[in-house]
């Protein structure tokens, strides 16, 4: 090798690591699939949340960890972590159910700004994944309209 392709090979390599994943390599996609009650006490209550993930990519990509935050109207609804490994098939989707935490407060909040019609929600989170396990951010929203929701 001739040392003028030198900083080539540097620059690929300091734009993989920074991009957390290989090149030619999609992040997986996570959307929120659905969220129940699972159970509440005066402190805390605990959701079943099913996310969808999808892999974009041409190969299977293993998914070995999730950190993950739910915000609903621009607050602080549910957090949660999990370390539930999932592969997923190229060109492929899978549901994970994982465990979310909400406080009172946080719950409190929400049944408020629920009385106001439309729901706005964020999930945004960290993906540990791949063989050399690289952390990878994620984020999606949308809204709700509680009112279409209910008369169903």
């Amino acid at each position: 090798m001739q040392i003028k392709n030198l900083p080539a090979l540097v620059a690929a390599g300091w734009l993989t690591a920074c991009s957390g994943l290989p090149l030619n390599t999609e992040p997986p996609r996570f959307n929120i699939a659905g969220l129940s009650l699972t159970g509440a006490n005066l402190f805390e209550q605990r959701f079943r949340l099913e996310l969808r993930v999808q892999n974009p990519n041409d190969f299977a990509l293993p998914i070995h960890a999730l950190n993950y935050v739910i915000e609903i109207n621009d607050q602080p609804f549910a957090t949660g972590v999990s370390n539930r490994s999932v592969t997923v098939s190229g060109y492929g989707s899978d549901v994970v159910e994982v465990e979310a935490i909400s406080n009172l407060g946080g719950l409190l909040r929400q049944v408020k700004n629920a009385l106001k019609g439309d729901l706005r929600y964020r999930l945004r989170g960290d993906a540990i994944v791949g063989a050399n396990k690289w952390k990878v951010p994620f984020e999606q929203h949308g809204e709700v309209d509680l009112a279409a929701a209910i008369l169903r």
